[in-house]
């Protein structure tokens, strides 16, 4: 029978919506929670490594798994869904080739490498070692968000958030490498759940290499390189620019920024992982009002929650870090507002996948990249470490406007409605900015946030009625 047709369908996204937004809301919070632990645990020299790795992990992971366990692994398990168990055993294949090769070029060329980078062979080695654990984390997971599994994603996630610190404040406090135990106690608990995972996944498959998926895959993939590799790039290149024009110290008082900034992607994550298999089936039914209304409604919410994220962010600041961070308060509010276009971005780009027209899908991307690398690399940082977060900002808003673009070329259709959206988002940075310039005003700002409260709620009542009426 056609998946498009099962009755479960309807309601099997939003109870989905609800345990992906309530894992990875505890992912988030545990990095949010584990901030002050971890500022107090380390200098802020040594916090300032594991942003580095991480900005290190994004973008080498395009390269190195040339991002498939993303959208094209959700349409490739759409494409072949009666071969779903060879498809992703196949992946694996295709995946640990490139991993195998990209690692190999390394150690051939690591002095260079670590030159290039300011990270040590060991911490290098490491981050090869993650790439090639998650990837295979979110190839399983992949599959069972698209069959609406969603105890056992958010089982995993819930693993992931509350392994990964716990297992790192051991090794902080039980070694000398206090800086790198950050970063091993992530890769020792992704490792513990991969290796199973991967065994599960090469029993039911049986097949490393399938050439007609090995073709879909890098037919899909390498048109697309170039997108994965800028959209990387976007976020990460201010925390490069930041890294080498100021320093780790300040690099670390930036991702504490970047953290509470970006807090609201607990919400994000959720929805995007629940709503990627939705949106390829809403379009393959030509449902593109449907569409539109719940990414409006979704938006608006998003900008109603950042608002209120940001009327007690100098509270949280003060609770959650000690002094020596508090400078990069002005950081938040800019990536804050960034994580709605991010997720509008991230939501159209799983939609263009259906049309696997992936050359066409890299241009927003690299044009973002490039304005967010020109940004990082010469005026702001110069200023101010802090506004490097503006950049992130005017880069993410470029990228959805091309991306919904793109989408209207490729389906006749906007995905969202853009008018619409655009007023309220141009309200939401207003507001914002007041916000902040009421920085130093508690009071002035719980004024300014209790009318924003029953909004939500109207808007958070009409989401829930959209998902009934699907």
């Amino acid at each position: 029978m056609d998946e498009v047709k099962k009755a479960p369908r309807v309601k099997l996204p939003a109870r989905a919506s609800l345990w992906y937004i309530a894992a990875s809301s505890l992912q988030r919070s545990v990095g949010v929670l584990g901030t002050p632990i971890f500022t107090r645990l380390l200098s802020a020299e040594e916090y300032g490594l594991y942003p580095l790795f991480n900005t290190y992990l994004g973008i080498v992971t395009v390269i190195a798994t040339l991002e498939i366990t993303g959208g094209i692994a959700l349409r490739g398990m759409q494409k072949f869904s009666d071969r779903r168990a060879e498809f992703l055993s196949a992946s694996v294949g295709l995946i640990a080739t490139v991993f195998s090769i990209i690692s190999v070029l390394y150690f051939a060329f690591r002095e260079g490498i670590n030159r290039l980078t300011g990270l040590s062979t060991p911490i290098s080695a490491l981050l090869l070692g993650q790439i090639f654990v998650n990837a295979v984390i979110n190839l399983y997971t992949g599959r069972e968000k698209y069959e609406y599994k969603y105890k056992s994603v958010a089982l995993l996630n819930v693993i992931l958030a509350l392994g990964a610190p716990f297992i790192s404040i051991i090794f902080i406090v039980l070694t000398n490498y206090r800086a790198e135990a950050r970063i091993f106690g992530g890769f020792i608990t992704a490792a513990a759940i991969a290796v199973p995972l991967l065994f599960v996944i090469l029993k039911e498959g049986r097949r490393l290499f399938s050439p007609d998926i090995w073709r879909y895959l890098l037919r899909m993939a390498l048109p697309l390189l170039p997108h994965y590799i800028s959209a990387a790039a976007i976020l990460r290149v201010g925390e490069i620019a930041v890294g080498r024009m100021h320093g780790t110290e300040a690099l670390g008082r930036y991702s504490v920024a970047m953290s509470l900034g970006l807090s609201l992607t607990m919400i994000t994550n959720g929805l995007i992982s629940a709503l990627s298999p939705w949106i390829l089936r809403k379009i393959r039914g030509g449902e593109f009002d449907g569409i539109r209304d719940m990414l409006y409604l979704l938006s608006s919410g998003l900008c109603l929650l950042s608002l209120l994220i940001l009327s007690v962010v100098p509270e949280t600041m003060k609770i959650i870090t000690p002094p020596e961070y508090h400078s990069s308060l002005l950081a938040v509010y800019p990536l804050s507002l960034s994580a709605v276009p991010m997720f509008l971005s991230s939501i159209t780009v799983q939609g263009e996948m259906y049309y696997e027209r992936s050359a066409i899908s890299s241009l927003p991307s690299v044009i973002a990249a490039l304005v967010s690398t020109t940004l990082a690399f010469t005026v702001l940082p110069h200023v101010d470490y802090r506004f490097v977060s503006v950049s992130a900002l005017l880069s993410y808003i470029i990228l959805f406007f091309l991306n919904a673009l793109i989408f209207k070329r490729l389906s006749g259709e906007y995905p969202v409605k853009l008018k619409a959206t655009a007023i309220t988002y141009v309200l939401a940075v207003l507001y914002a900015g007041l916000l902040c310039l009421l920085r130093g005003s508690t009071v002035a700002r719980i004024v300014l946030a209790i009318p924003l409260i029953p909004i939500l709620l109207t808007v958070g009542m009409k989401v829930f009625e959209r998902v009934r009426e699907s």
